[in-house]
C-alpha cells in the first residue's frame, strides 16, 4: 500500500508465522483510547467459524512486529486492520486459497489494462471491482434519481400551467363587465391583453419565488434529516472524529433560470385567457349578467 509507514517496528517476513502488524486505530480500541499493545508484546487474535453447523471460536497468539501510522484510507480500512503473513493466515484460517486480492497500480490509467488482462486470464471465474466500477454504479444511480426528478418537475409544470389557465379564465369570466367598461373608456385590445398578462406574470413571480424559497429550505431540511437518520457523524474508537455532512449545493444561475422559467411559463399559460379577454365585444360585455 503506497501510503503505509510505520510508527514503530517493520513488516513481517513471509516465513513469520507468529508476527502481526496492527493498524493505527485498531491498536487504540480501548475504553480510554490508549494503545492496548506495544511493539514486541504478545496478543491473542480470535475469530469465529462455522463447523458442522456450530459456531466455533478459534484463538491464536501473535507477537506485535509493527504498528502503522495513520493512513486514512476509505476503501481499504488499513487503520482498522491487522496484517499477518500468508503462511500464518493459511494455517490460522485453515484455507488453501485466497478469498480476494487488492491490486494497486502505479497509475490510475493502468487500471483498465490490468482489468482486461485479468479477464483474459480468468474469464468469468472472478469478480473484479475497481474504483471506476464503483463510480459508474454511483453515476447510474444518480442519473436515475435525476431522471425521476425531471419527470416529477415536468408533471408539476404541466399541473401548474393548467392551474394558471383555469385561474385566469375564471378571472376573465368574473370580470366581463369590467372589461367591457374599460373598452368603453377607450382601452385597446393590446392594453386589455397587457393587463391580464401582467396578472399572469405576477402569479409566476410570486409562485416562482415561493417555490425557490421552499426548495432551498427543504434541501437543508432533508440534509439534516438524512444526517440524523443515517448517523453520519462518526467518532472512531481511536478518538478521531469523522464528520460526513450532506451539504446542499446551489447554482445561482440554475436558481435564476428556474425562477425565470416559472415566470415565462406563467405568461405563456396566461396568454390564451388574456387573448380571450382582449377579444370580448364591449357591448356584449356590458350586457353580461
Amino acid at each position: 500500500f503506497p501510503r503505509i509507514s510505520f510508527q514503530s517496528g517493520t513488516y513481517v517476513s513471509e516465513t513469520d508465522n507468529v508476527g502481526v502488524i496492527l493498524g493505527n486505530e485498531l491498536i487504540r480500541r480501548s475504553k480510554n483510547g490508549e494503545p492496548f499493545a506495544s511493539l514486541g508484546q504478545t496478543i491473542k487474535i480470535a475469530y469465529q467459524r462455522y463447523v458442522n453447523q456450530q459456531t466455533m471460536i478459534f484463538q491464536r497468539s501473535f507477537v506485535v512486529r509493527g504498528i502503522l501510522n495513520y493512513v486514512g484510507s476509505g476503501i481499504i480500512p488499513v487503520d482498522q486492520m491487522a496484517f499477518i503473513s500468508v503462511s500464518a493466515a493459511k494455517s490460522f484460517f485453515d484455507k488453501k486459497n485466497y478469498d480476494g486480492l487488492y491490486i494497486i497500480t502505479k497509475n490510475s490509467d493502468l487500471n483498465e489494462m490490468v482489468m482486461d488482462r485479468l479477464r483474459d486470464l480468468y474469464g468469468n471465474n472472478l469478480i473484479i471491482i475497481s474504483p471506476q466500477v464503483i463510480s459508474n454504479v454511483i453515476i447510474q444511480i444518480t442519473n436515475g434519481v435525476a431522471l425521476f426528478i425531471r419527470i416529477v418537475a415536468m408533471v408539476s409544470l404541466l399541473v401548474a400551467s393548467v392551474g394558471i389557465i383555469t385561474t385566469l379564465h375564471t378571472s376573465v369570466l368574473e370580470r366581463i363587465k369590467e372589461i367591457g367598461l374599460l373598452k368603453a373608456l377607450g382601452f385597446t385590445n393590446k392594453l386589455i391583453l397587457s393587463i391580464f398578462l401582467c396578472e399572469a406574470m405576477i402569479i409566476g413571480v410570486i409562485g416562482g419565488s415561493i417555490g425557490v424559497f421552499l426548495g432551498v429550505a427543504l434541501s437543508y431540511g432533508m440534509s439534516w434529516i438524512l444526517g440524523r437518520g443515517l448517523n453520519i457523524n462518526i467518532q472512531s474508537e481511536a478518538e478521531r472524529i469523522f464528520i460526513v455532512q450532506i451539504i446542499p449545493a446551489f447554482d445561482p444561475w440554475g436558481i435564476l433560470s428556474t425562477w425565470l422559467l416559472c415566470v415565462a411559463l406563467s405568461m405563456i399559460s396566461g396568454f390564451y385567457p388574456s387573448w380571450r379577454a382582449a377579444r370580448l365585444d364591449p357591448v356584449e360585455a356590458l350586457r353580461h349578467e
